[in-house]
């Protein structure tokens, strides 16, 4: 997939061009969405709170990995020394 599929050139942001990409979601999911921007009214869009759960989802799997890693070097190594002489 081509880095730049789908790609939305947008305004200036502190001097840089700042792109955007859409996201499809089901329609059930937007629902959702909609219902807690009504609810909570903290989101002033879809975009704001997908923006925002990404951001969250983002973080965490970056822990995630960083614990996977970090296990992976704390962990005793299985490699096998050949049999000696």
């Amino acid at each position: 997939m081509s880095a730049d599929r789908g790609v939305i050139r947008g305004a200036s942001v502190r001097g840089k061009k700042t792109e955007y990409v859409s996201l499809s979601i089901p329609l059930s999911i937007a629902k959702e969405v909609d219902e807690l921007i009504e609810e909570l009214g903290y989101w002033p869009s879809r975009s704001a709170f997908a923006r925002e759960a990404i951001l969250e989802k983002i973080r965490e799997e970056r822990r995630r990995l960083r614990e996977i890693r970090e296990a992976d070097e704390d962990a005793p190594s299985t490699r096998r020394e050949p049999p000696g002489d």
